[in-house]
């Protein structure tokens, strides 16, 4: 089961952290099945349903201003179509995007205005940190160099933006639809497989130990790239001043696009960057954050008898880091802040 959140804030004088309510999908079968989305009050706990059920991991976008979209409904591999709900008439749009066009994988987001897609499609062979792995071993993969394209639903038109991208996760739009930030290795030795057959992971229990990613933006406009810092799953804040992502040494990160400062913040909750979410608040004081889940019976029970949900808890904190708070362990996943006008949808339980 995994769940995705969104979030929307109001001052609460009895509360390290301002009243919140979030948007969350949650997985409740086989691990590729679909999801369903939800509204969390986090002070409250209380909850609501929205009826919507949604195809692959679940990941979803805040698109039109208060609009929910995600993409899938032809085979639940990441392709098909572009739905976006709307919470004022309960209705959903549909939009075909061809199948050829979408790898079957789940590197896709789609811009703030609903109008494009962007994907990655790995090409090459996939490269092994110490080697390809044998019969038996441990597979140390990195993944694959990646072209990034966007698909245009208004003009029905698919395009290379760069070939340069690393399916590290999906690329991510700013608010303006002008730029697109995604991740690839630091250093251009670790494209070649040579190289990395002469790496020592005995030691190491990932990748991150030895390899840094990087934060590459992509000006559409301008069609110009550069680096913009050390760091893996960059997220904007909604004004497009800061990024946010997991740095090298396993923190959160805030880089500052304005004056090119960038700060770390220590987290109570330890960080995974294969179920890590982060998402900014609408005024960007404050970050919710997805970590390993906080030791109880109940998670320790959900791990026993739930081979593939990945139980993961739930985090406040604000952007100097502090008052950071946990909400609770559920199966969380991708998180984003809601607007105001979801409000009216969460019923008093």
């Amino acid at each position: 089961m995994t769940t995705y959140i969104a979030i929307s804030f109001a001052d609460n004088a009895n509360k390290n952290i301002p009243e919140q309510l979030m948007i969350f999908s949650e997985h409740k079968e086989a691990y590729s099945s679909g999801h369903s989305l939800k509204l969390l009050d986090i002070v409250s706990k209380n909850g609501s349903d929205l009826g919507i059920k949604t195809y692959s991991y679940g990941d979803f976008y805040i698109v039109k201003g208060d609009c929910i979209a995600w993409v899938g409904g032809i085979d639940q591999r990441g392709g098909g179509k572009l739905f976006i709900w709307n919470p004022e008439t309960k209705n959903t749009e549909e939009k075909r995007i061809p199948v050829e066009l979408l790898p079957p994988v789940f590197y896709i987001s789609i811009s703030p205005s609903g109008d494009k897609v962007a994907y990655l499609i790995p090409y090459g062979k996939s490269l092994y940190l110490g080697g390809e792995p044998k019969i038996g071993q441990r597979a140390n993969s990195l993944g694959s160099k990646s072209e990034l394209h966007i698909f245009d639903l208004e003009k029905n038109e698919d395009y290379i933006v760069t070939k340069d991208a690393f399916d590290w996760g999906s690329p991510q739009w700013s608010p303006d639809d002008q730029k697109i930030i995604y991740t690839r290795p630091n250093s251009d030795n670790y494209l070649n497989q040579d190289y990395l057959d002469r790496m020592d992971v005995k030691n190491n229990s990932s990748w991150q130990n030895l390899i840094q990613s990087a934060v590459f933006v992509y000006d559409l406009d301008k069609k110009v790239e550069h680096k913009i810092c050390l760091g893996i799953e960059p997220r904007w804040s909604h004004d497009g001043n800061k990024i946010t992502f997991i740095t090298e040494n396993n923190k959160i990160g805030i880089f500052n696009l304005q004056n090119n400062e960038r700060t770390e913040l220590s987290t109570k909750a330890k960080l995974d960057i294969v179920t890590f979410k982060i998402a900014w608040s609408l005024d960007g004081k404050y970050l919710a954050y997805l970590g390993k889940p906080v030791h109880s019976l109940v998670s320790y029970l959900q791990g026993l008898t739930k081979l593939y949900e990945r139980p993961l808890s739930l985090w406040i904190i604000k952007t100097d880091g502090t008052q950071e708070e946990y909400i609770q362990t559920a199966n969380f996943g991708d998180i984003k802040f809601a607007p105001g006008s979801y409000k009216i949808l969460l019923k008093d339980n």
